[in-house]
Parts: structure tokens; sequence; C-alpha cells
């Protein structure tokens, strides 16, 4: 009895003992959050709204995640079109990276960028951050990143409708970008 009483104890102190410090730059979260100032802030959020009008549908939020590790803050939204019939159908991934240095932003966006160049054609987008590129694929769904100083913003929308939601899509982006 003993032993599982301390067994227990164990498996449910440990992931405390670490929680609040990460462990590649052992600072405290308190002080990562104050480096990545985006932690918290709704600004960097894409919104219920902004993914209704970029469906052009009511939508719902399905999945959301956060995370705080080694000097990257992430976190992505995946908004879903209320399903009423077949025409109902569409779907945005957002997601959002904050590293510590502008330097590994930049390389991992460069990364991605040429890896895209490679699969097809790419459209760069004017006056949004420091680069943006648009991509579709071949059944003309869009993909947008942006890179603004040390952060990457990206969206990726399923079953695009129109070309005013593809106007909704980079407004969006435009606006996100421009709120720092």
């Amino acid at each position: 009895m003993r032993l599982l009483i301390l067994f227990v104890f164990f498996l449910f102190s440990t992931p405390f003992c670490y929680a609040q410090k990460d462990l590649l730059t052992a600072k405290t979260r308190k002080q990562l959050e104050a480096q990545l100032d985006s932690a918290l802030l709704s600004k960097y959020y894409i919104t219920l709204s902004d993914a209704e009008k970029i469906l052009e549908k009511p939508a719902f939020l399905k999945d959301s995640t956060y995370k705080l590790s080694g000097g990257l803050l992430s976190y992505s939204f995946d908004y879903i079109a209320k399903y009423v019939d077949s025409t109902s159908k569409g779907k945005i991934s957002f997601s959002f990276e904050q590293y510590k240095d502008t330097a590994i932003a930049k390389s991992n966006y460069d990364f991605i960028k040429k890896q895209n160049e490679k699969d097809g054609v790419i459209t760069s987008l004017e006056n949004i951050g420091n680069d943006a590129f648009l991509k579709k694929d071949n059944l003309n769904q869009p993909f947008v990143m942006i890179l603004k100083d040390n952060k990457i913003y990206r969206f990726r929308v399923f079953y695009l409708s129109s070309q005013r939601s593809l106007d909704a899509l980079l407004g969006v982006s435009k606006k996100l970008v421009s709120n720092e």
C-alpha cells in the first residue's frame, strides 16, 4: 500500500516539478511570457467573426492549442463551418509562432517558402509583414504564410467559396499582422 501511495505521489508530482520551467533555457514560464510578448494577447488570434467572414458561413471553434517551450510560443485554431447541407463545407486553420530569436523565425519561414516554391507557383503578398506569400493548391484552396519580425502566421482554408472569401482572408491577415 505504501508503495502504491509513493508511486501515485511520484506520478502526479513529477510534471509539476518541471511545469514552471523551460528546460532548454532554465527560465520560468513568467519570464518566457514576458520575453514572448504575445503569449496572452488576443490581438494575435483569429476570431470566430474573422473565420465566418472568410468561410462566408456560420462557424464554430473546433480545436485550439497553446504551447510555450524552448523559447517558442505557438498556438493554433481550427474553425469549421456549421454543417447544414453539402454546400456548407468549410474549414480554416490558423497557426501563430513567436520565436525569441528573429533569425530562427526567418530561417524557418524561408525553409517553408522554398518548399512551397518547389511544389508550384507562389504569389508574393505586398505590404504584409516583412515577407508574405500566398499559394493555392490544385483545388484552388489558399495557404497564406507571413513573417513579421520574430513571428510567423499561417492560414489554410479548405473549401474557399469565392473571391470575396479570399479578400476576407487577406484582410484578416493584414489586420492581425498590423496589430503589432
